[in-house]
C-alpha cells in the first residue's frame, strides 16, 4: 500500500514539474529574465524620451527649423528594435511556473528514495528544495534547514568530518589574538555557517506561518548554541576558555 501511494505521489508530482528540476529551473529563470528585460526596455524608453526632450530644447534655443519628422522616424526605429532573447523570455510568466508544492514533493521523494522508481539523492533533493523555496514554498525552506543540521544524513556523518587545523587562527592566537575559526565545529559537527544557514531558512518559513520552523527556532533560542575551537582551547587553557568559544546562536528566552 505504501509503495503504491509513493508511486502515485511520484506520478502527480511529475505532472506539476514538467521537465524535472532542470525544466522548472529554466521556467523560473526565464520569468526572472523576462522581468529584467522589461525593466531594461522601460529604462531605454525613458532615456530616449529624455534625449528627445533635450534635443527639442536645444533646437528651440538655436532657432533651427522643425525636424519632427526625422525624430518620429528615429523613435519608430527604436521601438521596432527588440532583442530576440528578451522576446523569448517574455513567454515565461506565473502561469508557466512549476507547481511549488510538487517541486517540494519531488525533493522529498529524492531525499527518501522510492524503491524501483527513484534512487535516493541528497544532491537532487537539494536542487528541488532550493527551487521550491525560491518559488515561495515554506516547507522547502524548512527542509533545507533541517538537512543542513543533519536530517536524513548518514548517522555520524557530520561528527566524523576530519578536523581542520586553521593555521591562520592558530598563529594569531599564539600572538594573543583569539578569533574562532569558521571551520570550528560543535559536538554535532556543525559550523557557524551551518547554524546561520539553518536560522535564515527557519526564519523564512516561520515568517510564512510554518509551525515546525517556529518550534525549531524556539529550541535554538531557548538554549543557544556555542562552538569551542579545540585548537584555540589548547592555547587558551581552562582559565581562558571563553576566548576559544563563540556564541553562534544567542540565548533569547525571556522568563
Amino acid at each position: 500500500e505504501t509503495q503504491r501511494d509513493l508511486g502515485l505521489a511520484y506520478r502527480y508530482f511529475t505532472m506539476g514539474t514538467p521537465g524535472g528540476v532542470e525544466g522548472c529551473l529554466r521556467r523560473y529563470k526565464g520569468k526572472k529574465n523576462a522581468g529584467q528585460a522589461a525593466a531594461r526596455r522601460k529604462k531605454r524608453k525613458k532615456q530616449r524620451k529624455q534625449k528627445e526632450a533635450e534635443a527639442a530644447a536645444e533646437k528651440g534655443k538655436d532657432g533651427n527649423g522643425d525636424d519632427s519628422d526625422n525624430d518620429d522616424e528615429n523613435s519608430q526605429e527604436d521601438d521596432a528594435w527588440v532583442d530576440d532573447t528578451e522576446e523569448e523570455e517574455d513567454i515565461w510568466d506565473d502561469q508557466d511556473q512549476c507547481d511549488h508544492p510538487c517541486v517540494n514533493g519531488m525533493g522529498l521523494l529524492y531525499l527518501f528514495g522510492v524503491p524501483m522508481v527513484l534512487p535516493p539523492s541528497r544532491e537532487v533533493a537539494t536542487k528541488y528544495f532550493e527551487l521550491a523555496k525560491d518559488l515561495g514554498n515554506m516547507d522547502a525552506s524548512y527542509n533545507l534547514a533541517m538537512m543542513r543540521l543533519g536530517w536524513m544524513d548518514e548517522v555520524g556523518a557530520k561528527e566524523s568530518i576530519p578536523h581542520y587545523k586553521d593555521m591562520t587562527t592558530i598563529n594569531n592566537a599564539k600572538k594573543g589574538m583569539f578569533v574562532v575559526s569558521s571551520h570550528a565545529r560543535d559536538g554535532h559537527g556543525l559550523t557557524r555557517d551551518d547554524y546561520k544557514y539553518a536560522l535564515n531558512h527557519f526564519n523564512f518559513a516561520a515568517a510564512r506561518g510554518h509551525l515546525q520552523a517556529k518550534h525549531r527556532l524556539g529550541i535554538l533560542f531557548s538554549k543557544g548554541v556555542r562552538i569551542v575551537d579545540r585548537d584555540l582551547a589548547e592555547i587558551a587553557g581552562p582559565e581562558k576558555m571563553h576566548m576559544a568559544t563563540e556564541q553562534v546562536v544567542h540565548r533569547n528566552c525571556p522568563t
